[in-house]
Parts: C-alpha cells; structure tokens; sequence
C-alpha cells in the first residue's frame, strides 16, 4: 500500500552496518552513530506515544532506537522487517516479520538531536551502552543480559534495554530486547463512557436540527419519545429524559423518599460510592449500604430492616435501590430480582434500579424486549434510570416510572435536580436513534460479546487472574504488580482494588475485534516481562 515502510536489515558479519529506509518521501532520518564498527544504523519511521521500530544487531545483541517528529496523514501501515542474518553455516537462514501499527506515524519536520551510543566494553555479552541526546548533557543506560543458547539471532534468553521514550525524554522504562510492545488499540479498554457516539444518534440530532421547537419537552419528538417507552415496557410509564447518570438517580429517588427516609443499597452501589455523596447531601437521605459477595442483594439482606420499622431513633427504610448491570459486572436474573421486589414491597419500600448499564444487563439475558419486561416490569420494579450515554449516546438518559402514580412530582423534581433540558428535541432524537429497531440491544451485545472474546484471549496468559467469565462488558483481573503500571502507560485503564491488585476493563458498542486482539497481545508482552 502506499506509505508502506520496507526495511531491510543485512548482517554482514565484519561491519554489523544496518540501514532501514522510507519509501515514502526520501524523508531525513535520524541518525544513531557509534564509536565502533558494530553499532552504526539509520531508522526511518517510527511510531507515536513510545512505540519504536528497534533494529537488532543478530551478533552483538545491540538494541538502537531513533525518534521522529511530526504526525503523518496515514492512519495505518504496513511495516515489514526481513531479517538477513548473519549466516555462518551457509543457511540462508531468513526472518520476516510485519507489524501493524494502527498508529499514526511520526516524521522528522525540524532538526532532531543525534543518538550516540558507545560499547563501553567493546561489545560481546554484557555489554554495556551509554546512549546521550543532543549535547549529552542527559543520558540514560542500555543494558544488555547474558544471552541463553538457543537462536543464533535472538537468542532464547529474554534481555530488558532501557530506552528513551522520546527525544531527549529518557525515563528508561524497560521493554523486552528485541520485541517490541505492539500498537496500542485505537479504542481504548478503560471504560464504555469513553466510547464514541454512535453514527445514528450524531443523525438524529442533525435531523432534529431543523426550525423551531417548543421547549421543555413540549415537542413532537419528545412525545414520540415518551410513546415508544410506552412501547417498550409494555405498559403505561412516565418517561423523564435527562442528561446524566447521577441525575437521573437523584430524580427518582427524589420522587420516593420522604423525610427521615433511607435508602437500602449494596456497598459497591454507584450512589454510595461514585456519586460524591450526592443523594445524602441533595436529597437529605441516609444510605443503608449493605456487604455482599458480588455486589447483588438478596432479600434476606433486607431481614433487618423490619426492626427500624416505626422507631422513632431510626431512619425509615423507604426504597432498594438495585444496580443492574451492577458494579462488579454481575447481573441479576429476573427470579433474583422479582424475590427482592416482593421482600421489598412487604416492608413498605419501592424498588428502584439504577440501569445506567440496563442494555448489557437485559443482553446478557436474552436481548429481547421480553428479557427488558421480565426483569423489570413482571419482576416489580418500580422506577429505573434509563441509561444511553455509555452505549452509544452523545448524552442523554431517561428516569422511567413503570408506576405512574409515583411520577406525579416527577416534573418538578427534574427542575430541581437541574435535569430539566430546554431544548428537549435533541435528547430526544438521541433516545429514539437507539431504540428504533432495538439498536440499543444490538450495540450492548456487541460489548458483552468484546469482553468475552478479551476474557478468552487473556485468560491463558500467565499472570492473569480472572474471578470468573464476564456477563456483560466488564472484566475484572488481577495482575502482577510490577505489570500494571507499565501496561496502564501503554494503554490506560484504572485501578478497581489496589490492595489486590485488582483492575477494570471494560469494553464498549464500539470495540473492535482488533482492539480486543492488539490488547490481549499488549498484556501478554508486559505480563512476561514482568514475570521474567
């Protein structure tokens, strides 16, 4: 293809010169020089954030690295590395290897400082080199380990070099001599809030971007809206649109509590945990949180609310609020969730389910309308936060009362709660984009399915300790220390408990088998350096 980048690398077992060249456009390259006949090499394309094209000397086990500048218009290229060996016993021994970058590539647009490197002991094993940029004033290590027998080019040992980053940015972090980490997935795996906005929904806001409409809701697709909820239930509902998560939570909370009310949740529950306090402080609610195994309740845990019950000194359990997906990536199955609902209900509560992952939750069920209405409406569920912005919406949520007798406040609360949009229209065009013809099914399956394809990919991988397989789009494993943080700056994700060294990735409607691939493949090169 054009832009493609053919390197050629040709051991000559006197001078160990190497030269890779650019196609492209004749381009200056940096130059790496060494004080010795081993280390002299030219390097013509490289890729962004820290990826490097590495040549290595098959005799003296050399590593060399050369930096460029500036992005370039190619999104994707082919780069392909045959190695010509050095060939004693006549051979023709000959490698090839091509790499897929699926990174933007840098060139050299303004003068860029020299690389030097010196063979303190004059080469051979264990050897040690001093590389410097510009005028040596900052330098850093590459080191070389003992070479185990075995391949006459690489070696079967595994040998760390440390090397710069960027130019004149030597933070050393350390890579495996030789093997490259591959491209980083253009998609990340951190979260599905970092997700795209789907084709359809950037559409729909477009078409809706037409003339005048009333405000607050008071519009033709906003009405629509409201219908194909009905629709979607099966039943009569007020439907409240929204622009976030944590809002919608306050909203439909706000519309079941009374004064020295509480609310009963799990300790992993997104309002206890990730909403800054928000329904303590703006609703004047306690939280009840409860300890559990895999962040889903069960209805003996509600056992102890019978005895607040009319005591003067307590506050009043009045809603569970249930997660669904939940927070631990666990689901809870219609049986489990109509069981909480009529404990709940014997006590005098509501039920409330915070659906801000509803899609991969009723995927994982069946991803029918069915699954939807057997989890929530058949099962009890009172009120649900309708959630789209982590599956393909640009920003936009719905407050769902499957009662409607609980929704007579409903308008008023969302003022307060600051929910209310005036210009209703575009959120209302994004809801309808991803239920016309149940896309919102369609894109959480797809994310449920990423995240299974990355549990399978990974799960082999030494190191790699998964609790169990993935319901939905969520993983949560435990690695090695001394892994996390170099594969966190290769491709970032967060910490889920640090005292286990437990992690989260979390796929999305927009991964790619791809990303899942070149993942799975960073983690098995970070993990093995690791555990070398």
């Amino acid at each position: 293809m054009a832009g493609d980048v053919v390197a050629r690398e040709v051991h000559d077992t006197v001078t160990q010169r190497v030269q890779i060249g650019d196609e492209l456009a004749g381009d200056a390259c940096n130059r790496v020089t060494g004080d010795d006949e081993h280390v002299d090499r030219q390097i013509g394309e490289t890729c962004d954030h820290g990826d490097q094209l590495v040549g290595v000397d098959g005799v003296e086990r050399g590593v060399d690295v050369a930096h460029l500048g500036r992005p370039h218009l190619f999104d994707r290229v082919v780069v392909s590395l045959p190695l010509v060996l050095a060939d004693p016993l006549g051979s023709g021994a000959e490698l090839v290897r091509e790499i897929a970058l699926h990174r933007v590539l840098q060139r050299a647009e303004t003068p860029v400082p020299e690389l030097r490197c010196q063979a303190h002991d004059g080469g051979g094993a264990g050897a040690r080199r001093r590389c410097e940029v510009g005028d040596g004033t900052e330098a850093d290590e590459m080191r070389t380990f003992d070479d185990d027998p075995g391949d006459p080019a690489f070696g079967d040992g595994q040998r760390r070099t440390r090397i710069p980053d960027a130019i004149g940015d030597l933070h050393g972090r350390e890579i495996l001599d030789g093997v490259n980490p591959p491209p980083r997935p253009i998609r990340s795996l951190a979260s599905d809030n970092a997700s795209s906005v789907h084709p359809a929904v950037m559409e729909a806001i477009a078409a809706a971007n037409t003339g005048h409409a009333l405000p607050y809701g008071d519009d033709d697709l906003t009405r629509s809206c409201q219908r194909a909820f009905d629709e979607l239930f099966d039943t009569d509902t007020r439907a409240f649109l929204t622009f976030n998560g944590t809002g919608s939570n306050l909203v439909a909370l706000a519309a079941l509590l009374g004064p020295a009310d509480a609310v009963v949740c799990t300790q992993q529950a997104h309002i206890n945990l990730d909403e800054a306090g928000a329904p303590e402080r703006f609703l004047g609610a306690k939280l009840i949180d409860v300890p559990t195994r895999e962040a889903k309740l069960a209805p003996d845990d509600l056992a102890p609310m019978r005895e607040l019950l009319g005591n003067p000194h307590h506050v009043q359990p009045a809603v569970l609020s249930l997660t669904q997906s939940t927070e631990l990536g666990t689901v809870y199955h219609e049986d489990e969730v109509a069981a909480l609902c009529g404990a709940a209900h014997e006590l005098g509560m509501c039920v409330h389910v915070d659906g801000a992952r509803i899609a991969n939750a009723v995927a994982a069920r069946g991803g029918t309308r069915e699954a939807l209405r057997r989890m929530t409406v058949e099962a009890g569920v009172d009120v649900l936060t309708f959630g789209g912005t982590k599956n393909g919406l640009m920003g936009a949520e719905a407050v769902v009362f499957l009662d409607p007798d609980l929704a007579t406040r409903g308008q008023l609360l969302r003022k307060q709660a600051n929910q209310l949009a005036s210009k209703m229209r575009y959120l209302a065009a994004q809801v309808m984009a991803i239920l016309e013809d149940d896309r919102w099914l369609g894109l959480a399956g797809h994310a449920n399915e990423m995240s299974r394809r990355l549990w399978e990919a990974t799960s082999p991988i030494a190191g790699v300790v998964h609790d169990r397989a993935p319901e939905v789009n969520s993983l949560f494993p435990v690695l090695p220390a001394a892994a996390i943080e170099p594969l966190r700056e290769w491709c970032f994700f967060w910490d889920w408990e640090p005292s286990r060294r437990q992690v989260r990735w979390m796929t999305a409607w927009d991964t790619t088998p791809e990303d899942v691939e070149l993942f799975a493949r960073g983690i098995r090169h970070y993990l093995e350096s690791a555990i070398d």
